[in-house]
């Protein structure tokens, strides 16, 4: 044995006893059911979520523009499944605060173009940005993504698994299909 030690030789001392495997069935069943819950835990808003608005709730964004002859604000309302709808593509990889800025703004001009008015360099009140992006946390939405390579000190956010879910179930196309 000394020679040649070989697979399967053991020490009678060191082999572990009956109460030590059943010891390890139970904490092997104690993290099945641990991952089990987690993996749940995601697909559900966090507990306290009911007060908070959402859904169909309103909330007046602000705009902020200039040129050379007016500085001003507009003010629109989206609702927050809006906000999640317009938002959530670019949250499905990971964005920046300035991208998920842009889109605001993006989504903002083409809503006012709709109604026949244009901003000259518009730019979102960074309060108001940085209101929905709170809200969108505390509803557990997104989740800020911690130590990714190449994005320097720039905080990246990505959508959570419920709030993949969300997104999926207010942004897809509902079919006009009657059942």
């Amino acid at each position: 044995m000394r020679v040649k030690p070989r697979i399967g030789w053991v020490r009678a001392d060191e082999v572990g006893d009956e109460r030590t495997a059943h010891e390890i069935l139970k904490l092997r069943r104690s993290v099945d059911e641990l991952e089990t819950q987690i993996a749940q835990s995601g697909l559900t808003p966090p507990p306290g979520t009911e007060a908070l608005a959402q859904g169909d709730e309103t909330l007046t964004l602000r705009l902020r523009f200039s040129d050379i002859n007016d500085v001003g604000v507009c003010p629109l309302d989206f609702t927050w499944n809006e906000i999640v709808s317009f938002l959530g593509p670019i949250f499905i990889i990971q964005a920046s605060e300035v991208e998920l800025k842009e889109k605001l703004v993006e989504v903002f001009s083409n809503r006012l173009k709709d109604s026949g008015a244009e901003v000259p360099f518009p730019s979102i009140v960074d309060e108001d940005f940085q209101k929905v992006k709170l809200q969108l946390r505390a509803l557990g939405l997104i989740r800020e993504l911690k130590e990714t390579p190449g994005s320097g000190d720039q905080a990246l956010w990505t959508l959570t698994p419920y709030g993949d879910r969300v997104m999926t179930q207010v942004a897809a196309i509902k079919s006009s299909a009657k059942a």
